[in-house]
């Protein structure tokens, strides 16, 4: 996060997807990255 920029913490955490939301997104995508490699394994 540039520290040249403005704004509430939490409006620039968010732009920088470190809100809950995109905590919770980029967790979700990692478990479907390893659920989708697991299924690869046992094939």
């Amino acid at each position: 996060m540039p520290s040249s920029e403005h704004g509430k913490p939490a409006e620039l955490l968010a732009e920088c997807g470190l809100d809950a939301d995109g905590i919770e997104a980029a967790i979700r995508r990692r478990l479907e990255g390893a659920d989708a490699a697991a299924i690869e394994e046992t094939r």
